[in-house]
């Protein structure tokens, strides 16, 4: 399905491809428009690609390449274009992928906060990159993690551009031995884990960077 422009007030935008994937068709327009709705989307070879990631303004995703049981292929590559617009994650999952090596997430908002509500995994080689950026200067758009991260020998990088990382309450991160990356490097950044929370990378390595105060729960 290659998507050029889909725009809806309505609360939900549902794309479904049982044995393909979904396409960026061009950059002329936001490819969902439609700021209060949850964006599902279901595939099997990839949404969006490294060098062409989909364009959205919605409240919620809730994305499965691999349609649940099936071998995929591809990645999952969004950012979110609104303006001061925030951005949940119910779900994020690359499933059963036959290249393990291109199994990347990789989801931003261009200014905004991102909260990871539900879990976001993938296996293999695939990487996971999640940032909350901040184009206007703003310095209060944060990255918050309050559900599992997993990833098994691919780094995840975890990055607010110009606030705060967050690990709230089930926010834990796991890999078998892929490198965890946490950056909140800008002017007063903080990265603060609550209670409980782990940052569990296997034999790889964990790197916490921020300008301010690093509050650890476990490492």
């Amino acid at each position: 399905i290659t998507v050029g422009s889909l725009t809806t007030t309505g609360a939900l935008v549902n794309i479904d491809s049982t044995s393909g994937g979904i396409l960026d068709g061009g950059d002329a327009n936001t490819d969902v428009l439609a700021a209060v709705a949850l964006l599902m989307i279901n595939a099997q070879s990839g949404v969006g690609t490294s060098a062409n990631g989909l364009e959205i303004q919605v409240a919620n995703i809730d994305v499965d390449n691999g349609n649940g049981t099936q071998t995929s292929t591809g990645g999952i590559f969004l950012t979110e274009e609104d303006a001061g617009g925030a951005l949940i994650i119910d779900r994020a999952v690359i499933s059963n992928p036959s290249d393990s090596d291109i199994a990347d997430i990789s989801i931003a908002t261009t200014n905004g906060d991102l909260t990871v509500s539900g879990v976001v995994t993938t296996s293999g080689e695939g990487t996971i990159t999640l940032a909350a950026n901040d184009s206007n200067n703003s310095a209060d758009d944060d990255l918050i993690v309050a559900a599992q991260i997993t990833a098994e020998f691919g780094k995840v990088t975890l990055t607010s551009d110009n606030n705060d990382v967050l690990f709230n309450a089930g926010g834990n991160v796991t890999t078998s031995e892929g490198e965890i990356e946490v950056a909140a490097t800008d002017s007063g950044g903080l990265i603060t884990m609550a209670a409980g929370t782990t940052l569990n990378a296997g034999d790889g390595i964990i790197d916490l960077d921020a300008d301010s105060n690093i509050t650890l729960s476990e490492l």
